[in-house]
């Protein structure tokens, strides 16, 4: 990631994009010509365990605001750059990839208290578009801002507890009553908030409301404003690496 915040000074960003890819296929290569004993099914893509999410992340920082194609200001490249430099990894990680997290279907110890005193968190949902269901409602946070999208249809049984609404299209505040269900939600949301050392921004969206671009965006596994998907980088990356083994994909 430095090697690349750095040629984003003086390098097109076009050829930034490109050194990225080059050196995830690089990486995979050398795994599969220096480290493998076994003989491997040149249409299966093989990538160690330890490096199954670098694809993920790679094309995560391809749609980064420094280096994702499109209109963006130079002020605002140079401030993402400087943000970047200054994440710690863990940081670093869910910025790239954020949490996101289905509200209506939590199972039954998230958002209590776990023995050493944390918030246990619901599991990760992907960022997929289909991960998105109009009965839904998910939280996601990339560090910075949290996001907090509710669907057209979600229960109204969920909506009176967690918001005391009873329409999408009402006040979404949460429930200042105490309600079991909206202690927890809000409990995960102050669990989340009290990570980062600056206050992160809560934002509603509705589904189909004017934000939901802002939502949507950061489905990160999906082909965003003309950038790959993560299929596409896996596709990419296969391709490249049996060509450089001599093993042309057919």
């Amino acid at each position: 990631t430095a090697k690349l915040l750095r040629a984003s000074i003086s390098t097109p960003l076009q050829d930034v994009r490109r050194k990225a890819l080059d050196i995830c296929v690089q990486i995979v290569y050398a795994f599969r010509f220096y480290c493998s004993t076994k003989s491997f099914n040149p249409q299966v893509l093989v990538i160690p365990e330890g490096l199954k999410l670098l694809p993920l992340y790679l094309i995560c920082l391809l749609k980064s605001v420094l280096l994702k194609n499109g209109r963006v200001s130079v002020d605002y490249r140079m401030y993402s750059r400087a943000q970047l430099y200054s994440m710690s990894v863990r940081e670093l990680t869910i910025f790239l990839y954020p949490r996101m997290f289905a509200l209506h279907k939590l199972p039954e110890e998230a958002g209590t208290m776990a023995e050493d005193g944390s918030v246990i968190l619901p599991p990760w949902e992907r960022l997929l578009n289909c991960s998105l269901k109009p009965d839904g409602c998910y939280l996601l946070d990339n560090g910075h801002r949290m996001f907090l999208r509710v669907g057209r249809e979600v229960n109204p049984e969920f909506l009176k507890r967690v918001f005391d609404a009873n329409s999408v299209d009402d006040d979404l505040s949460f429930n200042i009553t105490d309600d079991p269900l909206a202690n927890r939600v809000k409990a995960i949301i102050s669990a989340l908030q009290l990570e980062h050392p600056s206050y992160k921004l809560l934002i509603t969206v509705k589904q189909g409301g004017e934000k939901e671009l802002l939502y949507t965006q950061m489905m990160f596994e999906e082909r965003v404003e003309e950038t790959m998907s993560h299929s596409d980088v896996l596709a990419l990356v296969h391709r490249e690496v049996c060509a450089k083994l001599g093993k042309p994909l057919k």
